[in-house]
């Protein structure tokens, strides 16, 4: 038996605990001299053995308990012989490598090579199943869902396998394979085929073991298609906006100085061609400049199309990005006074935002509610300047989807309820003296996140306010009271703050950190931060997170992704494809540009040690050598090529422990009952026996002493 967590072992020193506990209700047997016992009454002496042998048995389940839960933590695991009836299992799964770069020279042929002669070499009474390994795992549907014994179909299957633009992870490739043999019980045979990329490598070695299980034994074998040496590779890596210019950058991997030329297409058309040399193992910036962008959601493409004579990899040749250009969009201020402070500070952060949003200062007295539905999001620098009319208008804006920011002024102090929201205002809190600082906030807000400062905050007057039960609190005082409340109403939303923007009541106007969150409040409240521009294939895309219908997407092939009943519901989509993908929804169109990821560009396999000691510790679990995952000598690097004659798996013992664990505090809960109850009656008979002899002394004489 060994121990996958022998730490948690340290925790038996707990054991002390019911022991001293146990020691304090031992009865002190000690003699003491008195001087005389003429008056007192002769008591029988009690037998006390029962009690004594239920106090030490309830002090060996205490000990018992706690020793078998540090050993639960220690996950112990016991090794079991398991006896194969041949060379090889029943069960081949032959698991192929299709990430992006096994599309480098000659790799993935070499791939069917292997997997071919596997298939061919299947014996009597053997099934095999194909998966392919990118960004999971999967099985190879052409030749069925179920393993077979049909080496024509398993041919046919192989035949139809393709790469793809997805990374493989090798640790998530293990983690995969206790789903993908679920139910699979006994011997299993894995042969894993890649080019085993030196960037797939997980943080912790013992992430490349296949996991444990006690009625399945998993033999994992290992087959190496990798070139000898890194092959050279360059690559697109980055598309971005500098000002008015383009840059695109490419980096070479295990690459010469080279020269390389680069085209730009702007929505299909060609923008421009740039040339320049890329230094050994480096990067080089090509700058477009002032590239015609039309106004909207550009789709940018940059392609290297002269100088790869030797470039392993062609699918990272290329590399596409969405350019938002638009003319800056309206946002309404609604002010009691327009040359309010506040007012200042608003549309000079917003403006500083560069989010592609510009304020428009409305007076509150003479703006047309009707215009309401035109913009995206309102703000106003005084919520308690809205009256009663207008505040029926941006409720039923706000119900119908749109977004307000407000503030609480220097009308919302007089006010015994806030229009609008309809909360009540408890008076308020802080002073010029001792003013109150933030307290907790939500980082992982979208709002908030990546947001600093909040430490110099001062806040000298604060309505209280009481949120609701389905308001998220985003920022409090130190005093507990809420600063920065987020609330949905309908299909819209609230975003308040509960102090003045006017620089009296407390200093976040002047502070830096308020641009930043003019900047994220903007993309917030418009909709447009709640979609990414840009994304690594594989990765899940989230529609409709606000609670509204996700909308329709076109991927890149021009097909629709969503059926007409997916389009009315929230939904999360994986982005399979690379290129660009297209999306309608209520609030308009997006555009997200999806790239392979960078680290399928450097093709440098593992190190021959690294392997060596993955093939040994392979080798080792199944021989049930202990140490296998901690730590192997480089010498047993073929010991992994074959898997002996008899091994043994490992079964954990956990589940067992935390059932015995159940049974043991039943009965420690039972007889723990049972001794309380017998001390219980035990005090109150002597109670009543020392009541009997004072009734038997009669009462004191008059004027004595008792």
């Amino acid at each position: 038996m060994s121990l996958l967590a022998p730490l948690f072992l340290l925790g038996l020193a707990a054991i002390a605990l019911p022991l001293w506990l146990h020691r304090q209700r031992v009865r002190d047997t000690r003699r003491e001299p008195f001087s005389s016992a003429m008056l007192l009454e002769a008591q029988p002496q009690q037998l006390r053995t029962r009690k004594r042998w239920q106090y030490l048995l309830l002090l060996a389940l205490r000990v018992l308990l706690l020793a078998l839960l540090c050993l639960a933590f220690a996950q112990p695991v016991w090794r079991r012989h398991v006896a194969r009836t041949g060379a090889h299992a029943a069960l081949q799964i032959v698991v192929l490598d299709t990430s992006m770069s096994m599309s480098a020279d000659g790799s993935f042929e070499r791939a069917r090579a292997v997997a071919r002669r596997l298939i061919d070499t299947l014996g009597a009474g053997q099934r095999a199943q194909l998966v392919s390994a990118a960004d999971g795992l999967s099985v190879v549907s052409s030749a069925g869902s179920e393993p077979t014994a049909d080496t024509a179909a398993l041919r046919a299957a192989l035949a139809g396998m393709r790469v793809g633009p997805e990374r493989l992870d090798y640790g998530a490739a293990m983690a995969g394979l206790d789903v993908l043999l679920a139910r699979r019980r006994g011997a299993i045979d894995v042969h894993l085929i890649s080019d085993f990329q030196a960037t797939g490598t997980p943080t912790r070695f013992a992430d490349l073991m296949p996991p444990a299980s006690p009625d399945r034994q998993v033999f994992l074998y290992l087959h190496s298609v990798a070139a000898a040496a890194a092959e050279p590779n360059w690559a697109i890596t980055a598309i971005r906006r500098a000002g008015a210019d383009l840059i695109v950058s490419v980096r070479g991997f295990h690459t010469p100085a080279r020269a390389l030329t680069v085209t730009l297409d702007i929505n299909g058309k060609p923008a421009g061609r740039q040339s320049a040399t890329v230094p050994p193992d480096g990067q080089s910036d090509l700058r477009f400049a002032q590239p015609l962008l039309p106004l909207g959601d550009d789709r940018v493409t940059a392609r290297i199309v002269d100088g790869l004579e030797t470039d392993a990899l062609a699918a990272d040749n290329v590399r596409w990005a969405a350019i938002r250009n638009a003319p800056a969009e309206p946002v309404p201020l609604l002010a009691a006074a327009t040359d309010d402070r506040a007012v200042s500070y608003l549309s000079t952060a917003l403006a500083a935002a560069a989010e592609g949003d510009v304020a428009e200062v409305h007076p509150l007295a003479s703006f047309d509610a009707r215009a309401l539905p035109r913009y995206r999001w309102v703000m106003l620098d005084d919520l308690g300047a809205v009256d009663a009319a207008m505040a029926a208008q941006l409720r039923g804006y706000v119900e119908g989807g749109g977004a307000v920011f407000a503030a609480l002024g220097s009308h919302a102090a007089t006010l015994e309820r806030l229009p609008v929201l309809g909360d009540e205002v408890h008076g308020s809190a802080g002073a010029d003296v001792s003013p109150l600082s933030v307290g907790q906030l939500d980082p992982s807000h979208p709002l908030l996140a990546g947001l600093a400062g909040w430490e110099s905050l001062d806040i000298g007057h604060l309505p209280l306010l009481t949120p609701q039960p389905d308001d998220q609190v985003l920022v409090d005082a130190s005093n507990g009271a809420p600063l920065l409340i987020e609330r949905h109403m309908g299909r819209g939303r609230v975003l308040l703050y509960a102090g003045d923007l006017d620089d009296e009541g407390n200093n976040l106007p002047v502070q830096p950190l308020f641009v930043g969150l003019m900047a994220q409040a903007a993309r917030y409240l418009s909709g447009r931060g709640e979609l990414p521009v840009a994304e690594t294939v594989g990765a899940s895309l989230a529609l409709g997170r606000g609670g509204g219908p996700a909308g329709q997407l076109i991927d890149p092939s021009g097909r629709t992704v969503l059926s007409l009943a997916d389009t009315s519901r929230p939904l999360t989509v994986k982005l399979n494809q690379t290129g660009f993908y297209q999306i309608y929804t209520p609030a308009g169109e997006a555009l997200v540009a999806v790239n392979p990821d960078p680290l399928e560009s450097d093709l440098a396999p593992m190190s021959a040690g690294l392997l060596a000691r993955w093939r040994s510790a392979l080798a080792a679990v199944q021989s049930g050598e202990p140490g296998a995952v901690s730590g192997i000598s480089g010498g047993a690097a073929a010991a992994g090529a074959a898997v002996a004659a008899s091994a043994f798996t490992r079964e954990p013992l956990a589940p067992r422990l935390l059932v015995l664990l159940v049974l043991l505090v039943l009965a420690e809960s039972l007889l723990g009952d049972h001794a309380l109850r017998y001390r219980l009656a035990q005090d109150r008979l002597g109670q009543g026996r020392l009541a009997q002899g004072r009734l038997a002394q009669g009462p004191p004489a008059a004027g004595g002493r008792t």
